[in-house]
């Protein structure tokens, strides 16, 4: 059904467009099985690592000097254009993915925002403390991670993160799907596909 406005045709009848949530703590393999995700819906996916080293690169930040303050600054930013884009497409009648290591009590007051009138399904993403922190350690290391990210600045951080239990999926009135990523996907992939579809 198409409806006039200011002498344009408006359409009414979109169906509601689904909102994926894909979420857990750092090396847990989020951004790998949402990309997977994304590839198996043709949905758009948008991440804040991504937005963090966008921001980074158009800044013309200094990257001898930057620190984890300003990291943190550019998270924050990241996450409030992770709600803008994904708000956009939803509004459009286009579903879409976020992925990212939110925070339990403030994402839910992101997600909310955008959520009205939106189909959300949450995958989370978890394995045992010991082997994520394991794995982040190896990434730190490595060094193939973009600066902005500052993960050995930030690995203590994620160790009292742990300790304090600030970690768990976001709270939502959302169907939840936790999924064990210690050696593969348990539930599998197939499963967590069909999930997010439904």
């Amino acid at each position: 059904m198409a409806a006039t406005e200011a002498g344009i045709q408006v359409t009414t009848d979109r169906v509601r467009p689904s909102l994926i949530i894909v979420s857990g703590m750092p090396a847990t393999g989020k951004t790998t099985l949402a990309h997977l995700v994304a590839t198996a819906l043709g949905w758009p996916l948008f991440t804040k690592d991504r937005f963090k080293e966008l921001l980074f690169d158009a800044g013309a930040y200094d990257a001898a000097s930057f620190d984890r303050a300003q990291s943190r600054i550019i998270g924050t930013q990241s996450v409030a254009l992770l709600g803008s884009v994904a708000g956009t497409v939803l509004e459009a009648g286009v579903s879409a993915i976020l992925e990212s290591n939110f925070l339990p009590g403030l994402a839910a007051r992101d997600v909310s925002r955008i959520q009205q009138g939106v189909q959300v399904r949450q995958v989370y993403c978890t394995t045992t403390p010991s082997l994520f922190l394991a794995r982040y350690e190896a990434r730190a290391a490595s060094g193939s991670r973009h600066v902005v990210h500052c993960d050995a600045e930030a690995l203590p951080e994620l160790v009292a993160r742990v300790g304090t239990g600030l970690h768990g999926p976001v709270p939502l009135d959302a169907p939840l799907f936790t999924v064990d990523t210690t050696d593969g996907y348990t539930p599998s992939l197939a499963e967590i596909i069909a999930f997010c579809r439904r």
